[in-house]
C-alpha cells in the first residue's frame, strides 16, 4: 500500500528520512518505518485505555498510551489521534433513559443500533439509528439545566461528548469516563535537517493538527481527506489541494526549530496515515504530485477585503496565529481575546484603527514591530500576558491619547516600558496629543529608568495624561 501511494505520486521511498504510519506499536510507542534504527520511533502518552475500530468493523479496547491502527472511516488505516473527551452517559454499552446537566454549550451524541433517543429539557430532538453496525451522531446547542434522554429499541456503545463532533466510544457503567489527550514525541535533530519537507497524508472532523517544538509550531485547523505538504525553512508552509478555495498555502512564523516534535489533536480527531520527511525543500512539481482530496482548512478564505474583525477570533483556544492578509481590516477590537497566544506573527495591521482588548488575556512574552500607526484606540489592548519585551517607535505618528490599562499586568523589562514611554510622548508633542491615559501598572512591569521617567513627566506635567506605572 505504502509504495503504491509513493510510485503514485512519484516520490522515492529512498529520499524519506522518516516514514510513520500505523504499521506498528505497542504501550508508549508508535514504531516508524524509516528509519530502521529506533530513532524514528514515536513516544506515545495518554494514561488511560481508549478503543478503536479495528479491520473487521468491531469495536476494541486498547490499554493505557496503545495508539493502534483505526479502521473507523475506511479500509485504509489510520493513527486516530484524539482530544481528551468525557461520555457523559451511564451504562453506556445499552443505553436506558436518563437524565444528564449540560452547560449553555455545543454537545454531540452518537451511538450504534437500530433504535431511538427522544430529547428534551435543554435540548428538544430526536436522533435515530440505522443499523447495529453504523454510528450514527447528532450535534446540537444545550441550554443550562438537564437533557432527559428516553430511549427506546437497541441504543448500544453509546456517547455523549461536550464538542462539536464525536470522538471514539469510551465505554462507561456507573459514572462518567474521561479518555485523556493522545500525544506523540519524538525528539528528530539527528535524524532530520532544520529545513525540511513532510508530506502528510489525513482525514480530519473539524479538527486542529498541533505540532510544535518548545518555541515553535502551530495548530493548523482541518477537514475532509487527503494528501498535504507541509514545508519547514524559514517559515512553516502548508500547501492544500485546489479545490477552489481562495488559498492554496497557509504559512506560520518559525522563530525556531521544528524538529523536536510533540503531535496532538485539538478540538477533534485527526486520522494520520502517513507522515512522510525528506531533507530540503521539495520542488513545487512534487508538492502538485502529492496533493490531493477534499482535505481543506479554514485559513484557506480570503480575509484580505474583510474591514471588520471584532470578535473575530475570540476564546478560540489558538496557540498559533497563522501569517494570513488582514490588511484591509480596521477593526480589530477583541479580535484575539482570551485565546492561548505566546507569539504573534508580523502581518499587515496597518489599516486598523481600534484595537481596544485586542489581545487581552493571552500569553504573549513578546511583539513584533508592525505598524500600528493608524490606531486610535489602545484600550487594555496588550492587557494580562506576560510581555517581557515591546519595540521601540512603535507610537511615534499615533494620533491617539487612548492607552489606558493598554500594558497592565505584564512583565515589561526596563527598556520595553522606556520604548512605550518615549514612543507615546514622541506622539503627544508631534500631535499636541492632551489628557490622554496610559497604564503599564501592574504585573512586574519595570520601574522605568531616568529617559523613561522623564518621558512620563511630560506626559504628565505638560500634557495632562494619567499616566499608571510600577514604582513611579
Amino acid at each position: 500500500m505504502l509504495k503504491a501511494i509513493f510510485k503514485l505520486n512519484t516520490m522515492s521511498i529512498d529520499n524519506q528520512k522518516l516514514i510513520l504510519t500505523p504499521n506498528g506499536y505497542k504501550a508508549g510507542k508508535n514504531y516508524s518505518i524509516k528509519p530502521t534504527d529506533g530513532s524514528g520511533d514515536f513516544t506515545m502518552s495518554r494514561g488511560t485505555s481508549k478503543t478503536r475500530v479495528n479491520k473487521d468493523k468491531v469495536i476494541e479496547s486498547v490499554g493505557n498510551d496503545v495508539l493502534p491502527a483505526d479502521y473507523s472511516n475506511a479500509d485504509c488505516p489510520v493513527l486516530a489521534i484524539e482530544p481528551q473527551r468525557t461520555n457523559l452517559f451511564l451504562n453506556s454499552d445499552s443505553l436506558s433513559n436518563q437524565g444528564v446537566s449540560t452547560n449553555a454549550s455545543t454537545y454531540t451524541v452518537s451511538f450504534y443500533g437500530t433504535g431511538t433517543i427522544t430529547f428534551s429539557g435543554a435540548f428538544v430532538g430526536t436522533l435515530n439509528g440505522t443499523s447495529a453496525n453504523e454510528r450514527v451522531s447528532l450535534t446540537f446547542s444545550a441550554s443550562n439545566g438537564t437533557l432527559n434522554c428516553a430511549v427506546s429499541g437497541l441504543v448500544n456503545n453509546a456517547q455523549l461528548e461536550e464538542a462539536s463532533t464525536p470522538t471514539s466510544y469510551i465505554p462507561t457503567t456507573s459514572s462518567t469516563v474521561t479518555r485523556n489527550q493522545d500525544i506523540l514525541t519524538n525528539n528528530l535533530t539527528s535524524t532530520i535537517d532544520a529545513s525540511y519537507s513532510a508530506l502528510i497524508k489525513v482525514e480530519a472532523d473539524n479538527s486542529r493538527l498541533k505540532i510544535e517544538d518548545t518555541d515553535t509550531g502551530f495548530d493548523l485547523p482541518l477537514n475532509g481527506t487527503g494528501n498535504i505538504v507541509m514545508i519547514v525553512d524559514n517559515q512553516i508552509t502548508f500547501h492544500f489541494p485546489d479545490n477552489g478555495q481562495a488559498n492554496t498555502t497557509v504559512t506560520y512564523d518559525k522563530p525556531a526549530g521544528l524538529r523536536d516534535l510533540e503531535i496532538l489533536s485539538k478540538l477533534g480527531r485527526t486520522g494520520l496515515a502517513i507522515l512522510s520527511i525528506e531533507n530540503g525543500i521539495i520542488s513545487q512539481s512534487k508538492i502538485d504530485d502529492w496533493v490531493s482530496g477534499n482535505i481543506s482548512s479554514d485559513w484557506l478564505q480570503d480575509y484580505s477585503t474583510q474591514t471588520s474583525f471584532f470578535n473575530e477570533f475570540i476564546e478560540q483556544d489558538w496557540d498559533y496565529f497563522p501569517a494570513i492578509n488582514l490588511s484591509n481590516g480596521t477593526d480589530f477590537r477583541r479580535t484575539w481575546e482570551d485565546n492561548n497566544l505566546t507569539s504573534f506573527p508580523a502581518i499587515d495591521l496597518s489599516s486598523g484603527t481600534n484595537f481596544g482588548r485586542a489581545w487581552l488575556d493571552n500569553n504573549l512574552t513578546s511583539f513584533p514591530a508592525i505598524d500600528l500607526s493608524n490606531g486610535a484606540n489602545f484600550f487594555a489592548a496588550w492587557i494580562r500576558n506576560n510581555l517581557t519585551s515591546f519595540p521601540a517607535n512603535m507610537f511615534d505618528t499615533n494620533n491617539t491619547g487612548n492607552y489606558d490599562r493598554a500594558f497592565e499586568d505584564n512583565a515589561l523589562d526596563q527598556t520595553s516600558v522606556d520604548n512605550i514611554l518615549v514612543s507615546i510622548e514622541a506622539s503627544a508633542q508631534a500631535n499636541n496629543i492632551t489628557n490622554g491615559e496610559l497604564g503599564i501598572d501592574g504585573g512586574t512591569n519595570a520601574t522605568p529608568s531616568q529617559a523613561g521617567k522623564d518621558a512620563a513627566d511630560s506626559l504628565r506635567n505638560t500634557f495632562g495624561w494619567t499616566v499608571n506605572l510600577n514604582g513611579y
